[in-house]
């Protein structure tokens, strides 16, 4: 499990999320090889938690961030024809292939702000268990708002949360499946709008 420490310091006016916080969940998503005391299912798991921690919570709002991150550490764009399965119209928004060895990820920026992560390898229930942990250990603080199955797949359940992340309101649905072949985790955040 992701050990995420709250440390933060005041940086132009905003609050920045201290270098705590990167080294270790960058530790786990750009690294290869896992403890060996976590079990092989746990892998994509962490990696699915600590990739939406450090791209979409980290870069909450502020897209270009985001991309500007990616670029720095040469995240692969998806091609055309597999980015479209990710977004909800063709070419609104760049989609980023963030696999790692055993785990299939896809990471998403959306042109209104949103911003996902996919994986169909990841166990969907200890993603969300590990991302809630995340945001626990961070003490931002998650309201469940509403939770749903899907109706023709009791084994899609979605969540949706309201919380603020260093004094910035946001939304969050935490999707997940546990049926194997299928998309397992699909994670979205987005900004409330001021």
């Amino acid at each position: 499990m992701y050990v995420i420490n709250n440390h933060r310091k005041v940086v132009d006016g905003g609050l920045m999320r201290g270098i705590a916080l990167c080294v270790v969940v960058l530790a786990g998503v750009f690294s290869s090889a896992a403890p060996p005391h976590v079990r092989a299912a746990d892998v994509g798991a962490q990696q699915v938690a600590g990739l939406f921690m450090l791209t979409c919570m980290q870069y909450l709002g502020n897209r270009d961030g985001l991309l500007g991150f990616l670029a720095e550490r040469r995240v692969p764009s998806m091609p055309s024809q597999a980015a479209e399965r990710f977004l909800r119209k063709p070419g609104e928004g760049k989609v980023f292939d963030a696999s790692r060895p055993g785990t299939r990820l896809a990471l998403v920026s959306h042109d209104n702000g949103l911003c996902s992560v996919f994986s169909d390898t990841a166990s969907g229930p200890e993603s969300v268990a590990l991302t809630l942990q995340n945001l626990h250990d961070l003490k931002v603080p998650v309201k469940l708002v509403r939770e749903s199955t899907h109706p023709n797949d009791p084994s899609l359940k979605n969540q949706g949360f309201e919380g603020e992340y260093f004094g910035r309101a946001f939304q969050m649905v935490l999707s997940s499946s546990s049926q194997v072949g299928r998309m397992q985790v699909m994670f979205s955040v987005w900004p409330n709008q001021p």
